[in-house]
């Protein structure tokens, strides 16, 4: 029996021989990085045991995995002096200040904004986090 949170997953054959924290990474579709983290706080067991990222997974194999529950999203924050000209379910047309950039690279407090805005009005920004 597992707990909330925790699944038990058998290694596919493709997977098979692969280190430890790329085959969670693609099993669970998180990031290598992110699958390193849950293997280095212990929330990783083969066996019973906890392992280390470097461990070559068997075809097979289930690793125990507890999964932390997703973190809340962020609250909406009305951002001032941006004006919606339009919206509907799939998009909302701002007026932006000339002050500001045109690029999502260049600017990340611009970008932070957009996605306020997103969040308030309910949509997704192609290439942001879901708000």
């Amino acid at each position: 029996m597992t707990a909330p949170g925790e699944r038990l997953v058998a290694v596919p054959d493709g997977l098979d021989g692969e280190r430890l924290d790329a085959a969670l990474a693609r099993m669970f579709g998180l990031s290598r990085s992110r699958a390193a983290e849950l293997i280095g706080d212990g929330m990783v067991l083969l066996g019973g045991r906890t392992a280390s990222k470097s461990h070559r997974v068997l075809a097979g194999d289930p690793p125990q995995v507890t999964l932390p529950p997703p973190a809340e999203a962020p609250r909406p924050v009305k951002v001032e002096g941006l004006v919606v000209l339009y919206e509907d379910d799939d998009i909302v047309v701002i007026d932006k200040p000339l002050d500001r950039p045109r690029g999502f690279s260049r600017a990340r407090r611009w970008q932070r904004d957009l996605q306020r805005i997103a969040g308030q009005h309910a949509v997704r920004l192609r290439g942001g986090p879901a708000a």
